[in-house]
C-alpha cells in the first residue's frame, strides 16, 4: 500500500518487499524486469553476483505494450542482452521477452506463469506529470505479486 509506496520512492538502497502470505523457498530463478536502459547493466552486473551465490539462473524480462513493432522490440532486447553477456561475467543469463497489452500485465504474467523466485526491478524517480498519468511499475509490481521483489534505486547499483 501507501507505505511501501513510500518506502520505494524514498530508499537510497535495495529494498526487498516479501508478500505476507508467501512460503519461502530456495531462489533457483531471478527475474530482472527491464526497459532496456544501458544503466540497467550495471545493476545487473551486481544481481549476478547475488545470482550466483544461489547458483541461479537470472532472466532478463522486457516486456512490452507495443505489439506494432514486437520484432524490433525482441531485437533490441537481445542486443541488450547480447551486451550484458560481454560486460556481466555470469553464464546462467537469458532473455524473456513478453509483448502484452500492458507492461504490467507482461510483469503479473511472468509471476504468475514462470518459474521465478524472485522479481528485480530498478526504480526510476518520476516527474508529477508521469505519476498522475502513467505511474510506475515498480509501485504496481509492489501491490500485485505473490513473490518477493527487490527495487533497486536508480543510479545506486549494489554489490552482493
Amino acid at each position: 500500500g501507501s507505505i511501501s509506496r513510500s518506502m520505494i520512492d524514498q530508499a537510497g538502497f535495495p529494498l526487498l518487499l516479501i508478500p505476507a502470505a508467501y512460503h519461502f523457498k530456495k531462489i533457483t530463478a531471478i527475474a530482472f524486469a527491464t526497459s532496456l536502459d544501458r544503466n540497467d547493466i550495471e545493476a545487473l552486473r551486481g544481481l549476478a553476483s547475488f545470482a550466483r551465490y544461489f547458483d541461479a539462473e537470472l532472466m532478463i524480462v522486457h516486456a512490452s505494450n507495443e505489439h506494432h513493432g514486437e520484432e524490433l522490440q525482441h531485437q533490441k532486447a537481445q542486443a541488450f542482452v547480447d551486451e550484458v553477456n560481454t560486460t556481466v561475467n555470469y553464464e546462467k543469463i537469458s532473455l524473456k521477452y513478453i509483448a502484452e497489452s500492458t507492461v504490467q500485465e507482461g510483469i503479473s504474467k511472468l509471476a504468475d506463469h514462470e518459474e521465478v523466485d524472485l522479481l528485480v526491478m530498478v526504480h526510476h524517480p518520476q516527474s508529477l506529470f508521469d505519476r498522475l498519468f502513467t505511474g510506475s511499475h515498480t509501485h504496481a509490481a509492489a501491490n500485485q505479486l505473490q513473490i518477493p521483489l527487490l527495487v533497486m534505486p536508480a543510479g545506486k547499483h549494489p554489490v552482493f
